[in-house]
């Protein structure tokens, strides 16, 4: 919120989305802002702890499980937050997703998602690396969730995904669409060895 503010925003605090909320602990941190805040996430089991754990009563959980939020209807949420969750998606879902945020902002309404782009051995952090985070940096990502996928099917273990889009492929998303690009700024989220990008955009009216 500190950021919407820096970039001079007028935000209607009607009702906002946490899409990918996990058990909920950003979707209780946006409740003082807004007038209901929903928590939306793929996991059931995920959904059912934010439940246990919610102390807002202005905010409400829902599991979701296909690739759109046809449960919401046009012009719902005044306010979008995605943080750590693209980049568990194949980038066709993440389209969709992105599409369908925007179908559901109202008119004004703001969506603020967080993007990782590639891996990357910077100087200023280099040193921090471990020699299999290294390795990582070596082995497309592809690879690499083959290699999960393989491991996940031997040993029957859930299989956690990451995946990657261009800042230039998301722009091309948003070009097409009828919004107001407001700021894109690198972003952390991932650690040293990802460049992650943060998209704040505006649905135009």
């Amino acid at each position: 919120m500190d950021y919407v503010k820096k970039l001079n925003i007028q935000l209607e605090t009607a009702r906002a989305l946490d899409f990918g909320c996990g058990v909920g602990r950003l979707t209780q941190a946006l409740s003082p802002y807004f007038t209901a805040v929903v928590g939306a996430d793929i996991s059931e089991e995920m959904v059912a702890k934010a439940g246990l754990l919610n102390k807002k009563q202005n905010c409400s959980y829902i599991v979701n499980t296909v690739p759109n939020l046809k449960v919401f209807t046009n012009n719902t949420f005044s306010f979008i937050y995605s943080r750590l969750t693209f980049q568990h998606m194949e980038p066709r879902y993440t389209k969709q997703y992105i599409q369908e945020f925007i179908r559901t902002l109202k008119p004004a309404g703001i969506a603020i998602f967080v993007q990782p782009y590639k891996k990357t051995l910077l100087p200023f952090n280099s040193h921090k690396l471990s020699a299999k985070d290294t390795l990582k940096l070596i082995i497309p990502t592809s690879l690499q969730n083959l290699l999960r996928n393989i491991k996940g099917a031997l040993f029957g273990k859930p299989v956690m995904e990451l995946h990657s889009m261009s800042r230039q492929e998301v722009l091309a998303i948003l070009d097409e669409q009828n919004v107001k690009i407001v700021s894109v700024d690198e972003f952390g989220d991932l650690g040293g060895s990802w460049i992650c990008y943060r998209y704040c955009i505006q649905k135009l009216k």
